[in-house]
């Protein structure tokens, strides 16, 4: 009897201090939405490289990614759904003796594309109506609402020891020209 006495005057107090609340108990915190810190998704960048000397092709691409890597709200694709870092390096060679000059040239140009999967409204309005649209026409949808912008083209000639800096100021070039415009329009 005294086991089942502790046991019920037990239950009693923890019922009371669980549920219970006394009169000079603090009021819940509010939280405020501007105290969260809203997560901005990366940018999605593919690099693309184009050079006959695959060594210099590795080391343009290394460059390239480890800069934009460094910006930590970018994040590396294969596919061509985000921005697009499009590079042609050429190493210029004497006409006549085909030695190395020792300057090189990009031809480079950002552009950005997106598909159906980048697009909200079109996506949910094609998932709401998948079974409306037949097969064939779901696959050339995906083409028809593909988008592509191209910021222009640019070319620079250079010393070829000047490499690792070169491509550090195209990343700049991209960050400051084209990424920061969209991070400012997401605030």
């Amino acid at each position: 009897m005294r086991n089942l006495t502790i046991c019920v005057v037990l239950t009693l107090l923890c019922i009371a201090i669980f549920t219970g609340q006394s009169a000079d108990t603090p009021k819940p915190l509010k939280i405020e939405f501007d105290d969260v810190e809203v997560i901005n998704p990366k940018f999605r960048v593919k690099v693309s490289v184009t050079c006959e000397d695959d060594n210099t092709k590795s080391l343009i691409e290394s460059y390239i990614k480890r800069e934009l890597r460094s910006l930590q709200d970018v994040e590396i694709i294969d596919t061509k759904h985000g921005f697009v870092i499009d590079i042609v390096a050429i190493e210029m060679e004497y006409e006549v003796s085909g030695n190395k000059t020792g300057y090189m040239a990009f031809a480079y140009r950002f552009s950005r594309s997106a598909s159906l999967d980048d697009l909200p409204v079109i996506t949910n309005y094609f998932s709401e109506n998948r079974e409306k649209i037949p097969v064939e026409v779901r696959a050339n949808l995906v083409n028809l609402y593909r988008l592509s912008e191209h910021y222009g083209m640019w070319i620079r000639f250079f010393k070829t020891k000047d490499l690792k800096s070169e491509c550090e100021q195209l990343v700049a070039n991209f960050d400051t020209g084209i990424l920061e415009p969209d991070r400012i329009s997401r605030d």
